[in-house]
């Protein structure tokens, strides 16, 4: 007994219609690379009704497009339903989208330390070190990598020689 406690509500308008949304708050993040999915996250609407009352929220509403498949600046679209009336209300925002970056091209540059190998040996790629070109359908880059790539076959069946 004697004790307080305090918390807050958030209280809907009862029996009052939609007249609007705007977007209160952006999303934290208004960059992307092509194919990310789109994080709405921290994305604030206000949401007017009828009576001239307001609302903050951060749920309960959806965008689109889900995933940013196009580079340069997309259009988002943040849909929210009228519980009443069933009517979608939208507002937009704008994010940025980066082209994602293609390997058009590897050449060699260095071939592995160990060259001669057994029947059945695995593949040592040891001092392999490859060129590969990059490009994002404007610029092209070129760029050194000595890992992160896969070489096959692995398991060398077959007698003779290769020349890259």
């Amino acid at each position: 007994y004697g004790q307080t406690k305090t918390f807050d509500i958030t209280l809907t308008p009862a029996n009052q219609t939609v007249s609007g949304i705007s977007i209160n708050k952006n999303a934290a993040n208004l960059s992307f690379k092509e194919g990310d999915p789109l994080d709405s996250t921290g994305l604030e609407l206000t949401v007017k009704y009828s009576s001239g009352a307001t609302q903050q929220i951060t749920s309960g509403f959806t965008c689109t497009p889900a995933y940013l498949n196009t580079p340069g600046t997309q259009t988002v679209t943040v849909s929210y339903v009228d519980k009443l009336t069933s009517v979608t209300y939208t507002a937009t925002y704008k994010v940025e989208v980066a082209a994602s970056t293609k390997v058009t091209q590897i050449k060699v540059l260095t071939p592995p330390t160990k060259t001669v190998y057994a029947m059945d040996d695995t593949l040592d790629t040891t001092g392999l070190t490859i060129r590969e070109t990059l490009s994002d359908g404007k610029t092209t880059t070129t760029q050194t990598v000595t890992s992160g790539f896969t070489c096959s076959p692995t398991k060398l069946t077959t007698t003779g020689s290769a020349v890259p």
